[in-house]
């Protein structure tokens, strides 16, 4: 099995797939990024010094976007920046 090369933000991801996908059917592709760069709710408290209760609650209310993944919650660190922003210039996004 080769390992393909990255030419771009996408990149297909080579596994053995014949007998699962019908012919001519297209690859499934992986985006650059991913859960590396997503943060914690640990991650995120200790970023803003509050517990990861504060976390659950703004996420819970809308006030910090979050990505569900399964049963966890991770944020991306350009909504945790903005919040951190918006709070700043006081007022909400």
């Amino acid at each position: 099995m080769s390992n393909p090369v990255a030419t771009g933000p996408e990149r297909p991801i080579s596994a053995p797939v014949s007998g699962i996908l019908p012919a001519g059917s297209p690859r499934l592709r992986a985006l650059d990024g991913g859960a590396a760069n997503l943060l914690s709710v640990r991650e995120v408290a200790d970023r803003l010094g509050v517990t990861t209760a504060t976390v659950y609650k703004l996420a819970r209310l809308g006030e910090l976007p979050q990505v569900r993944v399964l049963n966890a919650i991770r944020v991306a660190p350009a909504d945790l920046a903005a919040y951190i922003e918006a709070r700043r210039k006081g007022g909400r996004p």
